[in-house]
């Protein structure tokens, strides 16, 4: 499609000839888009992390009510291919569908939007506690030598996880003991997860997807410098 002027609401509509019929989208608006990824400083909802509320949380859900800002939320995905799809939609803001969202990606879009009078769709594709290798395309390690240490540390990680997983096996009866006698079982050394710990993995699943897609620009947190300038032109 051609690009065209901001604005809307509009309705789109597909047709696919005698044989698929017609199917319609409502509520369709031209503005920009934006990429939100990160790690947790990017994550964090409008609802805030336990034990980490957000300022007024409970005002800013309550009036996040904006037809010019869309909302289009990732899962956690990782893949050892990349992917050409996702699957999630695209959403108006509510207090239902920004409770979970990005409160920066959230906030940046509401002051673009109410700043340049254009609707704004912001991409939330994060995973708090993850390495920026994870985010790299396999291609930008083939082409620059400076990430080669990326391989390195995978070698570290893989040596530590199974370690972790020892503990996790020893972990879960020590806790369901002390659960039983009525105790609170001690707080545990953080495991990370394996599959967002590979090279590539998370910007398979949650980037690639993405590549082709005309977006305006990125919103991006400095450990993920690197993968956005290799993979899809950051700024």
């Amino acid at each position: 499609m051609k690009p065209e002027a901001a604005g809307g609401p509009y309705v789109l509509v597909v047709d696919g000839g005698a044989a698929e019929g017609k199917v319609q989208a409502q509520d369709v608006m031209l503005g920009d888009v934006w990429f939100a990824s990160g790690q947790s400083n990017m994550e964090f909802p409008l609802k805030g992390f336990d034990g980490e509320p957000l300022r007024n949380a409970a005002a800013q859900i309550a009036a996040a009510t904006d037809p010019h800002v869309r909302l289009l939320r990732i899962e956690h995905k990782s893949s050892s291919i990349p992917l050409r799809d996702i699957d999630a939609n695209w959403t108006t803001t509510t207090p239902a569908t920004a409770i979970d969202f990005s409160a920066i990606g959230y906030f940046f879009a509401r002051e673009i939007a109410a700043r340049e009078h254009v609707t704004v769709g912001v991409i939330d594709s994060t995973w708090g506690g993850t390495p920026a290798d994870s985010w790299v395309s396999t291609d930008a390690f083939a082409t620059d030598a400076t990430l080669a240490p990326a391989i390195d540390a995978r070698a570290r990680f893989q040596q530590d996880q199974t370690d972790a997983d020892l503990a996790t096996v020893a972990e879960a009866p020590e806790d369901a003991a002390i659960l039983a006698s009525g105790g609170k079982p001690p707080p545990h050394p953080w495991h990370p997860p394996e599959d967002a710990h590979r090279p590539s993995s998370l910007y398979n699943a949650m980037v690639a997807p993405f590549t082709s897609y005309g977006i305006k620009s990125v919103i991006h947190t400095p450990e993920y410098v690197q993968s956005l300038h290799c993979d899809i032109g950051g700024s």
